[in-house]
């Protein structure tokens, strides 16, 4: 993330830090890993299975090594008025959950509709904007497919989310 960073915009920084509930480990053989936070209930190591070794070794996540509960008291302890917020399932400095919205103000950009779309290049319908989507997603696709897909893909170049029955 450091030298992605300071190659296309120009900061210098050693590592960033996350709030993600995960934690990051270096194996005997110096590669690093992705280990489970402490709590099983919040970990988030799902969301970062795509880091690369490079990222990984440039990141911290302290959050990993609390229980929600002693995160909230850290918080609390030390007069943060978002110590007792309820918890949220987006990201997490976007007041109102919609981040595409965020998006598009900061940037000043309107996302596109585009085509959701099987890995063979199928198409399925219309999605609203590439940016309200994850892989992983399962909820709000309004996808009327009569069982239960995924998004696998963000195609970014053409502006195609894909769709699958399963995450393999």
């Amino acid at each position: 993330m450091g030298i992605i960073a300071e190659e296309k915009y120009g900061y210098r920084c050693r590592y960033i830090a996350t709030g993600h509930y995960a934690r990051i480990r270096q194996l005997e053989n110096g590669r690093y890993t992705i280990c489970n936070s402490v709590t099983a209930t919040k970990d988030q190591t799902y969301a970062l299975y795509n880091l690369t070794q490079d990222q990984l070794k440039r990141t911290l996540m302290p959050v990993g090594e609390y229980s929600k509960d002693q995160i909230r008291k850290i918080a609390s302890d030390i007069g943060l008025r978002v110590a007792h917020k309820p918890d949220s399932q987006d990201i997490c400095f976007v007041k109102d959950g919609d981040y595409a919205s965020f998006l598009e103000e900061y940037t000043g950009k309107k996302v596109p509709k585009g085509n959701f779309v099987t890995k063979d290049g199928i198409i399925l319908g219309t999605h609203k904007g590439i940016t309200h989507y994850t892989i992983g997603q399962r909820r709000g696709l309004e996808l009327p497919m009569g069982h239960r897909v995924f998004v696998t893909d963000l195609k970014t170049e053409t502006n195609e989310v894909v769709i699958g029955e399963n995450m393999i």
